[in-house]
């Protein structure tokens, strides 16, 4: 599912509107342990003071609202409309973009600003340095392309040429360097994992297969981006510095983001296990942990560590998979926090 030409790049990068649907059924002894893991739960909005989710909720006319939790309040963030990624200032301001084949569109604190005017492209990604705000997306052409972008402070670059597809998933601000990660279609015809540092191209594989860049991170030296690549069956990869790690046992699956504390490299994402079954995955230095207890569907999209605290954002689907719940984890233990009968938790950020 994970995208198709241009329409192809935001459709599933990071929230699905809707449970995937295998045709396949769960073993039946299973209800029982579905009712008994639903039963002990820390309860809605239960977020720690300093912790900031968005993601977004169904509302009562079937219509996708994006939301922000914070301690104990929840926040519209806009109607009809996806949040995709968030960054809190050292001001505490915070930064959310917003996207859904509509003109992309930035929020802070509140106040919308309009980076295009373009009904077909996607604010992905923001990271925000000093007072600088970097964005990465991307846009259709005039002839239908998708064009990868970076806007900085409103300012918009492009990162691919318009020849190909391309999109950037995700930005990150290390000193002087600005590092972005995506995908340009290859001369192969498929979706190749990329890098851009400072506008320069550099290439993750050698285009013959399907591949993308979701999630970058770098700390000190060391630049770390997180993906997918298909050889196949899709599954979760992470680059260091352009070489390809490994993760435990994980044939299908996804990683949707990276976040490295000290020593230690933290990816969330999900994997597979049985034919339409997918589970949320937290991967520590490539090892599973295992933060889903594999009776639900669920999906894991974005991890952040504080004080060496591990926050997961994601979703879990009801035992039919016809609605999904936003989740939040913390190390390990998950938390529900919307009251909606449809929500997706897409990116947690902690200060």
């Amino acid at each position: 599912m994970k995208r198709a030409v241009l329409s192809f790049v935001v459709v599933a990068t990071i929230a699905t509107s809707a449970v995937f649907q295998f045709g396949c059924s769960k073993k039946a002894e299973t209800s029982n342990e579905t009712e008994d893991y639903f039963s002990d739960r820390t309860k809605v909005n239960d977020i720690p003071e300093g912790v900031y989710v968005a993601g977004w909720e169904m509302n009562a006319a079937d219509k996708i609202v994006a939301k922000l939790w914070k301690n104990d309040e929840v926040l519209n963030v806009g109607n009809s409309i996806r949040p995709y990624s968030m960054y809190v200032s050292d001001d505490e301001d915070v930064y959310i973009t917003l996207s859904d084949f509509w003109p992309s569109l930035l929020w802070k604190n509140g106040e919308v600003q309009r980076l295009n005017d373009r009904q077909q492209s996607g604010a992905l990604s923001v990271f925000v340095s000093g007072r600088d705000v970097y964005v990465a997306g991307w846009e259709n052409s005039d002839e239908y392309i998708g064009v990868a972008k970076l806007w900085k402070n409103g300012e918009v670059q492009n990162l691919s040429d318009g020849s190909k597809n391309a999109a950037a998933y995700s930005v990150y601000i290390s000193g002087n360097e600005v590092y972005v990660g995506g995908f340009v279609v290859s001369e192969y015809n498929h979706p190749a994992a990329v890098i851009w540092k400072n506008g320069e191209i550099q290439n993750l594989t050698d285009g013959t297969c399907q591949s993308f860049v979701n999630s970058i991170f770098v700390l000190g030296d060391d630049v770390y981006a997180a993906g997918s690549l298909n050889e196949g069956r899709m599954a979760p990869k992470l680059w260091k510095n352009g070489e390809l790690q490994e993760f435990e046992n994980t044939v299908y699956g996804e990683a949707q983001s990276v976040y490295v504390s000290g020593n230690d490299v933290y990816v969330a994402g999900w994997e597979e296990e049985e034919y339409g079954w997918f589970y949320a995955q937290l991967w520590k230095n490539g090892v599973k942990q295992n933060i889903s207890n594999k009776t639900v569907v669920s999906r894991a999209n974005s991890v952040f560590v504080a004080d060496e605290n591990v926050f997961v954002a994601g979703w879990e689907a009801d035992e039919n998979r016809i609605t999904t719940a936003a989740r939040l984890w913390i190390n390990g233990e998950i938390r529900e926090i919307s009251e909606s009968s449809n929500s997706q938790a897409i990116c947690v950020f902690v200060k």
